[in-house]
């Protein structure tokens, strides 16, 4: 059996699809696992961004009471001022 050029591209260009399937394969398979299981990386991280958003959610809160509280003093300065006349 003789080997030609032809030949030979023909049989690089086999291996090449058969190489891209099997990685295609693989990569479906690892998504599909992903998408089933979840990825710890991706577990770990929502962890980290539900603390981070209990963290930002206490930080608003206690502006919130920061600001309640200035109302309230500016309210209670303008009602005695209102009852002074």
């Amino acid at each position: 059996m003789s080997h030609t050029a032809e030949s030979e591209a023909e049989v690089l260009k086999e291996i090449q699809q058969y190489s891209f399937d099997c990685r295609l394969r693989m990569f479906q398979e690892v998504r599909r696992n992903l998408r089933e299981h979840g990825h710890p990386a991706d577990i770990e991280s929502s962890e980290n961004q539900r603390k981070k958003r209990r963290g930002e959610r206490q930080a608003t809160m206690t502006a919130l009471g920061g600001v309640r509280k200035i109302i309230g003093i500016l309210y209670t300065r303008v009602m005695d001022k209102i009852a002074r006349g």
